[in-house]
């Protein structure tokens, strides 16, 4: 762990994130652990295994199970792109997360946190972050693929969806879809969602040095010194070695070492992306929730909502929320944003 995060004296009781990692940072540890233990943990094991001391526990149950399984030849688990957040009160029903642009499901941490120890959590992953399958390229195809994997643990309504920006618009998607099987939804909500027009990386601006800024968490509006086109030509690899060698600020986000790992993310997002700006979406029968930060950047509109406020028949609950687009998501932020979702959990 002191190796991936760059930092000494990491204690077995110290928490991963609270040391600065985040979604690539895990990623790439966990690949690390799975080569070098010769052991298969799951890309979102950092999310209940936090310190070394959980994660070693972890491992050893993995192990355990293992020689379990294989003796007795059966294997139990959840669909690849479904996973356990919180385990919560089981007479209550789950909330299911959709992952953003970026594919991981990182981001809902501290919001399930926020949310007590009472309430059931699933998340959805994308496919392909771990680079072993192709990124799904239509929101439709996505949300078909999310409600057969969320089926497995509940398989009929009421439901409780709703994501982050463009977990948001998935869910959405979900919602549709649902309703078209003759199944409800009590809750269905958005964080900061633009529409599909407009998107993140606006169609037009979505060269390849934009996205792989983006993706860094770096100046969206950084130039490298070389042309476009000449740019595109590169292989997606190549073309973050590039970016690391004449970018002064690449290297300070991540590692080289992470090349490979940024690779799969950002095909995610390129995939997610054009998904995005290709969705025609339909009027929604239902109510929809949404939460707005109230700090805008260049990348945003200033009033997302818009998009989608003539397209739920039953109206939208709006509410403001501290902090950007991204910050929202995070403490002390996103407490505010779980206060608002108790209320209506509290009634179902």
């Amino acid at each position: 762990m002191e190796k991936i995060l760059g930092i000494e004296g990491v204690g077995i009781f110290d928490d991963f994130f609270e040391l600065g990692g985040d979604s690539l940072v895990a990623v790439q540890l966990v690949s690390e652990l799975n080569r070098t233990i010769q052991v298969k943990l799951s890309a979102h094991s950092l999310l209940e295994n936090a310190t070394i001391a959980a994660l070693s526990e972890s491992i050893q149950a993995v192990l355990t199970n293992n020689t379990r399984n294989t003796q007795s030849g059966l294997q139990k688990a959840l669909p690849q792109s479904l996973v356990k957040m919180q385990a919560g009160n089981p007479l209550k029903k789950p909330l299911f997360l959709v992952h953003p642009i970026g594919g991981h499901i990182y981001i809902y941490r501290d919001l399930i946190n926020s949310l007590g120890i009472e309430q059931p959590v699933y998340a959805l992953q994308a496919q392909g972050i771990d680079g072993e399958v192709q990124p799904l390229t239509q929101i439709e195809e996505m949300a078909t693929h999310y409600i057969n994997a969320l089926q497995v643990v509940q398989p009929d309504g009421p439901y409780i969806l709703g994501g982050h920006s463009f977990g948001g618009l998935v869910a959405f998607e979900m919602a549709q879809q649902f309703y078209a099987l003759g199944q409800r939804i009590v809750l269905l909500f958005m964080m900061d969602t633009v529409g599909p027009e407009q998107s993140l990386i606006e169609q037009e601006d979505s060269d390849d040095v934009r996205i792989i800024a983006y993706a860094l968490g770096l100046d969206g509006n950084l130039v490298l010194p070389v042309p476009p086109e000449q740019f595109s030509q590169l292989d997606l690899e190549e073309q973050i070695r590039y970016f690391y060698k004449h970018s002064k600020t690449a290297n300070q986000v991540y590692p080289e070492e992470f090349i490979p790992h940024i690779r799969h993310f950002l095909d995610v997002i390129k995939a997610n992306n054009q998904a995005m700006n290709d969705y025609i979406p339909k009027t929604y029968q239902g109510k929809l929730l949404f939460f707005r930060a109230q700090e805008r950047d260049t990348y945003l509109p200033t009033n997302p909502e818009r998009n989608w406020i003539d397209l739920a028949v039953e109206g939208m609950d709006i509410y403001d929320i501290s902090g950007n687009h991204t910050s929202m998501n995070f403490s002390p932020n996103v407490e505010a944003t779980a206060k608002v979702l108790r209320t209506y959990l509290d009634k179902q």
